[in-house]
């Protein structure tokens, strides 16, 4: 996919119905995404947690890659929320 195309999919605002499919492309293309790019996407982790937990662990559950990027995002993040999205995994 060109850049041109995958950046406003990727990068696109913080819409909550699209939150959960950009986490899971950007998972996909973590190695292209440049820093700046890496950091909008560990963001929009953070604050997708605190409204869509199920959905975040959910994805984490489905994709490997994905999980990765979930759980390096919130532990660069505010522990708390870190814990609080492993203890509802562990609630599951």
């Amino acid at each position: 996919m060109p850049a041109a195309a995958a950046m406003p999919l990727l990068t696109g605002p913080c819409e909550r119905a699209l939150a959960i499919r950009q986490i899971a492309f950007a998972a996909n293309l973590w190695d292209r995404l440049s820093g700046h790019d890496r950091q909008m996407v560990t963001e929009k982790v953070c604050w997708i947690e605190s409204l869509e937990r199920g959905d975040l662990w959910g994805l984490a559950r489905r994709d490997p890659q994905a999980a990765t990027l979930v759980i390096q995002s919130l532990v660069r993040g505010d522990m708390c929320i870190f814990t609080r999205f492993v203890a509802s995994i562990y609630k599951t």
